[in-house]
């Protein structure tokens, strides 16, 4: 019964995180263009933004793997 719980309250937890809303931040895109990330929230599609360094190699496999998912996300997405 504790085990039980204890997911439950996990699981709320992670439920709520995923809720919480993007905070205002000036970054940079693709492009080069600045852009607050308060404007980039739409409910209707999914969005990844991530931050990474150019030192750390995870992050580039991370980007690797993104970029060769992206074209099928943009497919499914119909959105930029």
């Amino acid at each position: 019964m504790r085990a039980l719980i204890v997911c439950i309250t996990l699981l709320f937890a992670l439920l709520t995180c995923t809720m919480a809303q993007i905070p205002s931040v000036k970054v940079e895109d693709t492009k080069g263009a600045q852009v607050n990330t308060a404007s980039l929230v739409n409910h209707k599609t999914p969005m990844i933004i991530s931050f990474w360094a150019t030192t750390c190699k995870p992050c580039i496999r991370e980007l690797d793997a993104i970029n060769e998912q992206l074209p099928d996300w943009l497919e499914e997405a119909n959105s930029v």
